[in-house]
């Protein structure tokens, strides 16, 4: 532990572990002092840390000598209030719920209304940032994240999962697999799309 003031107590890090017992941490506020208690314990460069507080990140991976740090893209469900009334993204279609990687809700399944394509074929994404070094992987989110309660139940049924690397490409091989029924979403809404085209080839 280090001798720094600043660095963080055994209290913080236990209670920011996933997993008792393994060097995994997750925390879910960027905008806490306990970022910098971490970063200046694990030696975490100050422009990093504020890439973590200023969300909007491009996905990428940047070496140092102590650790690596990964910014990954997550697909994230629209608020309901922002889909024009429409209702959930998988509302009735038979389509897979997937939390966090919804889109809008015109991609539900049935047609949007004729001349309206409002928060059509939307996806937001959110940040995700990985810290990965040889003995622990710390992960910093804008809020709870689906993907680190999936993975940290991959990771205490199978010990093998329990290496920094494995937990980091855990997280990623998580995120990456809900891209695809997003894509399915919408390549489904621009063939309704153009059948609707080719039906009504209106000027809207």
């Amino acid at each position: 532990m280090s001798s720094n003031p600043s660095a963080p107590n055994q209290a913080l890090l236990d209670s920011l572990a996933v997993i008792p017992g393994v060097r995994w941490y997750h925390l879910s506020d960027p905008a806490s002092s306990a970022l910098d208690q971490l970063a200046a314990h694990f030696g975490i460069h100050p422009l990093q840390v504020e890439d973590c507080r200023h969300r909007r990140q491009t996905a990428r991976v940047e070496e140092h000598e102590r650790y690596s740090f990964i910014v990954i893209k997550l697909l994230a469900a629209i608020p309901s209030e922002k889909r024009s009334g429409r209702g959930s993204a998988v509302s009735g279609s038979g389509a897979p719920a997937f939390e966090n990687a919804a889109v809008s809700g015109s991609l539900a399944g049935a047609d949007p209304p004729e001349h309206s394509t409002s928060g059509a074929g939307r996806l937001k994404f959110e940040d995700f940032d990985i810290f990965l070094c040889s003995d622990y992987v710390f992960a910093v989110s804008g809020g709870e994240s689906v993907r680190v309660s999936q993975v940290s139940t991959r990771v205490r049924s199978e010990r093998a999962f329990q290496s920094p690397e494995r937990i980091a490409y855990a997280l990623i091989d998580a995120a990456v697999d809900h891209y695809l029924p997003a894509l399915a979403h919408l390549g489904d809404f621009i063939t309704r799309l153009e059948d609707r085209v080719i039906r009504n080839p209106a000027p809207a």
